[in-house]
């Protein structure tokens, strides 16, 4: 404490605006560590989009009955997706595995490529907060790309599967395994649907009503007749209008990876926005304080600087200063005013002992003057005594001559 009295004035008045303004650090430190949690949470979100793509394209492969080259390149672009990805989302294995049963599957045998290719799109989604998603619309999209559209594809791909079973024999088991695959369909379809639904109802600017709405009114008359085909003995129309579901689920899977990425960059752009805005007002409040601060601090410690300064020159005898005047009603004016008295004071004092230096002077000259009138005025008289004393020596010297001649002449 001793060492803290015996600061300068300015530098006590800084450490109290720096306490003052830690705070507003930690706050802005706080801001910056919250959003930049949120900005991280998003951009693995978006990682996950960006792998998710490829995992799409291998299911889509291995539901739909595609070529070798197809299944191939399906691989090919889950290991181009692995290396961009580096390991980050932990899928490597998983990935790897569905790549080689891509690359090895037989046209028609790819059951074992397509569960494979739903495990791995429900891993990305866990390992990049696809389904934790904070947001509305962004939520039911991730759900659409990870569980729901993934699901139509598998049901169909078995609906397909199943009334090949019971082409080949049609028993009980079969029948219902078909009926299943069937309803499992239209499950899958509605759960869709209801989904779109949800996400566009939360979407704020309306951009996935417009870029969404439509495919998935396409879908739902896709899949109604799909289930209606279902119903018929006529295996071409169940293929037919199993094909075209399938086509439209891919340009709606491509579609809705699209939007989501979208909305996850917008939203990455707004924190950013949010977080940029924040810290200027932050920043531009701590350098206003800061600068009304200093104005404070110069507005006592200049003076104060100023007084201590005249005061020193006072002290050692200098009186030849002008004391600022100041129309200040604070400590500053007091001191002022004070100082201005001591210096007044001080004059007043310089020119009695000047005036009183001149007196004695004075005295001293006139006594010098008297001292030396006298001594002349003594000189003089001396001189004087002297002359009558000879004159009287000399008269008496007369007297006598005289006095002999006239003895003499008497005689």
């Amino acid at each position: 404490m001793t060492k803290f009295a015996n600061l300068p004035i300015g530098t006590k008045i800084s450490c109290a605006i720096a306490v003052f303004i830690m705070p507003i650090l930690l706050l802005g430190y706080f801001l910056v560590t919250e959003k930049e949690d949120l900005i991280n949470f998003t951009k693995q979100e978006i990682a996950g989009v960006h792998y998710l793509r490829a995992a799409h394209d291998a299911l889509a492969a291995a539901t739909s009955g595609a070529t070798k080259d197809t299944l191939a390149k399906a691989a090919d672009h889950l290991a181009k997706a692995e290396e961009e990805d580096r390991g980050a989302l932990d899928v490597t294995k998983k990935s790897a595995e569905l790549a080689t049963d891509l690359k090895s599957a037989a046209p028609g045998k790819t059951a074992g490529a397509a569960g494979k290719s739903t495990d791995l799109i429900s891993t990305i989604s866990d390992n990049s907060n696809i389904t934790l998603d904070p947001d509305g619309d962004a939520y039911f999209i991730g759900d659409i790309i990870v569980n729901q559209a993934p699901g139509v594809l598998s049901q169909v791909s078995n609906l397909l599967a199943a009334a090949h079973d019971v082409d080949a024999d049609n028993n009980d088991d079969h029948k219902i395994a078909f009926a299943e695959a069937r309803d499992a369909v239209a499950t899958s379809a509605g759960n869709l649907a209801t989904d779109l639904g949800k996400a566009i109802k939360g979407n704020a600017d309306g951009s996935l009503k417009q870029s969404l709405e439509a495919d998935g009114a396409a879908i739902a008359t896709a899949a109604a007749k799909l289930n209606a085909a279902a119903k018929t003995p006529d295996r071409g129309a169940l293929a037919a209008t199993a094909k075209d579901l399938m086509q439209k689920m891919h340009g709606f899977i491509a579609k809705s990876n699209d939007e989501m990425e979208r909305l996850l960059n917008a939203r990455d752009a707004g924190f950013y926005k949010v977080l940029i805005t924040r810290l200027g007002i932050a920043m531009a409040a701590v350098l206003t304080g800061a600068a009304i601060f200093w104005i404070i601090i110069r507005s006592i410690t200049k003076p104060i600087s100023l007084i201590t300064n005249l005061m020193g020159r006072l002290t050692h005898g200098e009186l030849d200063m002008e004391i600022p005047k100041t129309d200040r009603r604070d400590e500053i004016g007091a001191l002022t005013l004070s100082l201005n008295a001591f210096h007044e004071s001080a004059v007043e004092r310089e020119k009695a002992r000047k005036a009183e230096q001149i007196r004695n002077e004075n005295e001293k000259k006139r006594a010098e003057l008297i001292q030396k009138i006298t001594s002349n005025f003594e000189s003089k008289v001396k001189g004087i005594v002297s002359a009558v004393a000879s004159a009287s020596t000399e008269l008496a010297y007369t007297a006598g001559e005289v006095t002999k001649v006239m003895v003499q002449t008497a005689e």
